[in-house]
């Protein structure tokens, strides 16, 4: 038997958690794209500072690549870390476990020592 208020719970529980998979999933395509155009700047700036002896250039060339890694830095701190579904619904599910599963309940009132009429 499952009591309402502990499948109310674990409902809404489990819509808490698909919301937040799909902020990180949004989150985590952002940040791919992110991550893709950073790479066209960084190998873009790469390219000038190996082509270009100017040293007038040099030192902006320099300033983008440090700032396109800064940037790649704080796209990897705001990914979002990966949610494992079989524990998070293990955890979400346990309150439901504490009381006797529905086979022990049958197992019981079939029993002979079950004096209750049910």
């Amino acid at each position: 038997m499952i009591n309402i208020t502990e499948s109310g719970k674990l409902q809404e529980a489990l819509l808490h958690k698909e919301k937040l998979e799909g902020i990180g999933k949004l989150a985590g395509g952002i940040a791919h794209d992110i991550n893709n155009l950073l790479t066209v700047v960084t190998g873009t700036a790469d390219l000038l500072c190996l082509e270009t002896d100017d040293k007038a250039l040099q030192e902006p060339q320099e300033d983008i690549l440090e700032a396109a890694e800064r940037c790649g830095d704080l796209v990897k701190q705001a990914k979002p870390p990966p949610v494992q579904q079989a524990t998070w619904f293990h955890e979400a599910a346990r309150p439901m476990r504490r009381g006797p599963s529905a086979t022990e309940l049958s197992r019981a009132l079939k029993s002979p020592r079950c004096t209750t009429a049910c």
